[in-house]
């Protein structure tokens, strides 16, 4: 293009200056123009959704590459021409008549359709622009599909669910409801315009939804699994035991997208847990009586010792009476039996044995000439006999208040401690023969210990040494040893009856102490025999 230009003195050259300007400015908005549609030509073309832009007449000014590919048409094919001549299937359709509206009112809009043009289902958002519309839209087949896949789950899932006896429900991840069964309105009779996201609680007894309530929202919170039992109203007002499970449902994030739970009716479970509570009070209450009955009360005269004793059964409420036991009775006219044992198992059953055992080894004990021997008939007779379920453990003593000479066997129980009173020493008595009543061939062998006057005889059961606030810090045998030690302190100035009570007394008082706040594991049994 050549542009004339004439002069004519300074006016002329003035003009020629200003009119190279404009024709340069012009030339740089013209460049940046150009620049700028080709970079938005770039970002048209880099994009996923495919895109077109159309005049007021509809008429193509823009096609990219993808929305060439979906149709399958080249877009030099399509530029000028009219939408409506390019593709006349798609007059008349729900999506042409929406493009329309658009064009019309100047207003974006988005849907989704099927596309008569090409058989699938699109995404398809219009935005108004200049004087015609810019397009865009996407293939969201594989999505419909995955949608209608997804219908077809939660379908077969209803029609299965309807058919458990349980009732069963979804909720949202913030934990609202959106689902129940068939079984949920058979069972409450409520509607399912009345049951939705948190009204089910209305539908608890009043006693348990505060606390399922909270349970619950705790679990949501935590995204962890719930369960809880509660009593749900059926639709003739009764109210009956269920048990609610929930389980969250987590992507691969470990975000919470669903949960699923049941409600199980638990009616008979809780009838049996009652039946077995009253059983077990029952039986109770018998072990009790039939151990009372057996723990006789020691003899006022124990010739030559002063005996006091002390038992206390542990976790009643839950183990039941225990098989601890003493016995203290004359075998003559100058000797005592001292006898302390532990029949396992616990309740009534073991209530029960224990009279076996104590009363077979009285026998034994009247008849035999050592102890020795009778515990070893005692053993062959419960073994070869199956006399027990279990077995048991035994300190039998026989003192002779003239020879001050204490003669023992110690199957298998805690080790008796012997007091020296004029060293305050403590000596142990250990084991001399294994547990009675297992194997009939088992070897008792009897020890002599002399005793002195103030000296405490002190046997336990494995209930002592069992105390403590934990299972790895337990009293032990060197615990109460050291409370032996503790209670016979040297400023104490009591003998006989006198000493044997302040034994007991101090000895449990350190127990106590020395459960921390703990529980008795087992029963304690203590039985302390003083030298007069």
């Amino acid at each position: 293009m050549q542009i004339k230009l004439r002069k004519t003195g300074a006016a002329a050259s003035g003009s020629e200056t200003y009119t190279l300007r404009t024709l340069a400015a012009r030339a740089r908005a013209e460049e940046a123009i150009r620049l700028s549609q080709a970079r938005t030509a770039e970002v048209l073309e880099s994009i996923g959704d495919a895109f077109y832009a159309v005049d007021s007449e509809f008429r193509f000014t823009y096609v990219n590459g993808k929305a060439e590919q979906l149709w399958g048409v080249p877009r030099a094919d399509l530029l000028g021409v009219r939408i409506q001549d390019a593709f006349p299937r798609f007059v008349g359709s729900p999506s042409f008549a929406r493009i329309l509206q658009s064009m019309k009112e100047r207003a974006p809009c988005h849907f989704e359709t099927l596309s008569a043009t090409l058989g699938k289902w699109i995404e398809i958002s219009v935005y108004p622009s200049g004087d015609g519309l810019s397009i865009y839209y996407r293939d969201i087949s594989g999505r419909k599909a995955a949608e209608d896949i997804q219908r077809e789950i939660e379908l077969r899932f209803r029609q299965m669910a309807d058919t458990v006896p349980n009732i069963l429900w979804t909720a949202r991840p913030d934990g609202s409801r959106d689902y129940y069964n068939q079984r949920w309105y058979d069972y409450t009779g409520l509607t399912e315009a009345q049951t939705h996201e948190w009204a089910w609680l209305a539908v608890v007894h009043p006693e348990d939804a505060p606390r399922m309530a909270a349970s619950y929202r705790a679990a949501v919170g935590r995204g962890v699994e719930y369960a809880d039992e509660f009593r749900l109203r059926r639709s003739n007002g009764e109210y009956v035991w269920h048990m609610a499970r929930g389980a969250p449902i987590k992507n691969e994030d470990g975000d919470v997208i669903r949960w699923v739970g049941a409600c199980s009716d638990i009616t008979a479970h809780k009838q049996a847990e009652q039946l077995q509570a009253v059983l077990f009070q029952r039986e109770h209450t018998i072990a009790l009586q039939l151990q009372d009955a057996l723990q006789r009360p020691v003899p006022m005269d124990t010739p030559g010792i002063a005996v006091h004793t002390f038992y206390e059964a542990a976790l009643l409420e839950e183990a039941g009476v225990g098989g601890d036991f003493y016995d203290v009775y004359a075998l003559n006219e100058v000797c005592t039996a001292l006898v302390l044992g532990d029949v396992s198992g616990k309740g009534l059953k073991a209530a029960a044995q224990v009279a076996t055992v104590r009363n077979m080894l009285r026998a034994f004990l009247y008849s035999k000439p050592t102890v020795a021997e009778a515990v070893d008939d005692l053993n062959v007779a419960l073994a070869e006999n199956n006399l027990l379920d279990g077995f048991a453990t035994l300190f039998v003593g026989a003192y002779d208040s003239r020879s001050r000479i204490l003669k023992y066997v110690n199957c298998g129980q805690e080790p008796a401690l012997l007091l020296r009173a004029s060293t305050g020493t403590v000596e142990r008595l250990p084991p001399t023969g294994p547990i009675v009543g297992c194997m009939n061939d088992g070897s008792y062998q009897e020890l002599t210990m002399t005793l002195a006057p103030g000296d405490a005889l002190v046997i336990f059961s494995d209930g002592l040494t069992e105390v403590g606030p934990s299972r790895r810090n337990m009293l032990g045998v060197e615990g109460v040893t050291a409370l032996l030690s503790e209670a016979n302190s040297s400023e104490n100035t009591e003998r006989g009856a006198e000493k044997s009570e302040a034994l007991v007394r101090r000895m449990i008082s350190g127990v106590n102490n020395a459960a921390m706040g703990g529980v008795m594991r087992d029963d304690v049994c203590l039985l302390v025999a003083v030298v007069t």
